[in-house]
């Protein structure tokens, strides 16, 4: 029996997409409605999971960020904050890697992104979502760029 490439049967049973030395995870979601609860009113509590599941996201989103940033300078940082990462309590693990910065944990990006985008708006509609009241519902699509 021939042992297959795995990116290629990924591929092809539509786990992930490749294109042009890329690739692309896309994971399925389906979303059902019951038609009984079209007028319910949904409150903080029900949406606790997914904020879960975001917080951790961008968790995952600073921890990359530090391990390049440590591996530019020292392999051996770099891994020690790897092995910290599936090793040590959340808590510890923040206490250790990101002492003194936890307000940065709440930003969706890396910090130096985040003043690029504040600071330093490069496009007027750009600059009118940074001044936007941060009260009340807003949708913004942005790519990368």
């Amino acid at each position: 029996m021939r042992e297959s490439a795995p990116l290629p049967d990924m591929h092809n049973n539509r786990f992930l997409e490749l294109d042009k030395g890329r690739w692309v995870f896309r994971p399925a979601m389906t979303i059902q409605t019951d038609p009984a609860d079209i007028k319910r009113r949904f409150n903080k509590d029900n949406f606790a999971l997914l904020e879960d599941f975001y917080r951790e996201r961008t968790l995952q989103t600073h921890a990359m960020h530090e391990y390049a940033r440590l591996g530019a300078r020292s392999a051996d940082q770099a891994s020690q904050l790897v092995n910290a990462c599936f090793t040590l309590l959340r808590r510890r693990f923040l206490r250790k890697w990101f002492k003194g910065r936890n307000d940065l944990l709440d930003l969706a990006t890396p910090e130096v992104s985040f003043r690029r985008i504040v600071d330093d708006p490069q496009h007027p509609v750009q600059q009118s979502l940074v001044e936007m009241p941060e009260h009340g519902n807003h949708l913004v699509l942005a790519g990368p760029g």
